[in-house]
């Protein structure tokens, strides 16, 4: 009689370090979930089918953990001509403990500790998870889930990027900065004699002797300059050799005064300027300026802005 062994390797899904593939001589393996990029997520349970004329010897199933398969997985062996027993391999116990949400986004609190858990990184039976998105998403579907069997129940929601329709907000402008003594005002737009100036103005003081201590530059943001006051004009001349490093905002994109974008570290008096992606709006300052190693003011970022 010819005998027919099943291999059964379930997969649970999990943050981890990847397992790579089985071999099974004379069989055939299946994979649930299937494989991801780089191998199988850990926390994969193993499923397989020996040839037939042969059966399994050995673990009926093996679990993807730290990027190694554990127990060792059995092997399929020829059937014997007197052999007529019909192999039945023991199956591993369900899990009971759910793999960890990871949320784009956003971020996911659970209400229990692991410490009755047998992995650090798996939930308990029972646990719950709650959901918050981060600012400029919102959540789409169920805010909080428990661990049942296994598996999170409902289905946890995701963070998707909020989508805004309306207009981009009316902003105001700056009156003009008082001039410290002993210096000039250089203003971004060339328009000193005017008497305000647009948001993202960027206004630097010059000291003609001497040289600046406090704020060297201010911006205009939304009717208000940033820093609200400049410094004042030192005596002391002072040697400036300090950088600032490049800036990166997420959602947007920072031109510099210095044509050499490549530059990781920007020269003293570099100017640069924010703009934000389409569907966000700046919150804070949008130029800057490089003073002995410090951009002022600090820059702003990019948020998702609806009205």
């Amino acid at each position: 009689m010819q005998k027919v062994a099943i291999l059964v390797v379930l997969v649970g899904v999990a943050n981890g370090i990847n397992c790579p593939p089985l071999t099974l001589v004379d069989g055939t393996l299946f994979y649930v979930p299937p494989s991801v990029e780089g191998g199988y997520a850990a926390g994969t349970i193993a499923q397989g089918m020996c040839n037939v004329g042969f059966h399994l010897e050995g673990t009926a199933a093996t679990i993807c953990k730290d990027g190694i398969w554990q127990p060792v997985l059995g092997v399929c062996k020829s059937n014997t001509a007197e052999s007529t027993t019909l192999v039945i391999p023991t199956l591993p116990t369900l899990p009971t403990q759910c793999p960890p949400i990871i949320v784009a986004g956003g971020t996911a609190t659970y209400d229990r500790t692991n410490r009755d858990d047998t992995d650090e990184w798996l939930k308990a039976e029972g646990s719950k998870v709650s959901i918050t998105c981060e600012r400029g998403f919102e959540l789409d579907g169920a805010s909080q889930s428990t661990c049942v069997k296994g598996v999170w129940e409902p289905p946890i929601g995701f963070c998707k990027l909020k989508i805004c329709t309306n207009s981009s907000p009316v902003l105001n402008d700056c009156p003009s900065m008082p001039s410290p003594a002993g210096a000039s005002l250089t203003y971004s737009n060339n328009s000193a004699s005017a008497m305000t100036f647009p948001t993202g103005t960027l206004v630097v003081m010059n000291c003609t002797a001497g040289s600046a201590q406090g704020p060297a530059a201010a911006s205009c943001s939304n009717g208000t300059w940033i820093p609200p006051t400049l410094g004042t004009c030192s005596s002391m001349a002072m040697n400036v050799t300090e950088k600032c490093p490049a800036l990166a905002i997420p959602s947007g994109m920072v031109d510099y005064s210095d044509p050499d974008i490549l530059k990781l570290q920007k020269d003293h008096e570099t100017k640069v300027y924010l703009t934000c992606l389409p569907n966000t709006m700046p919150e804070g300052p949008i130029s800057s300026y490089c003073h002995n190693g410090t951009w002022t003011p600090e820059l702003g970022a990019c948020y998702v802005h609806c009205l």
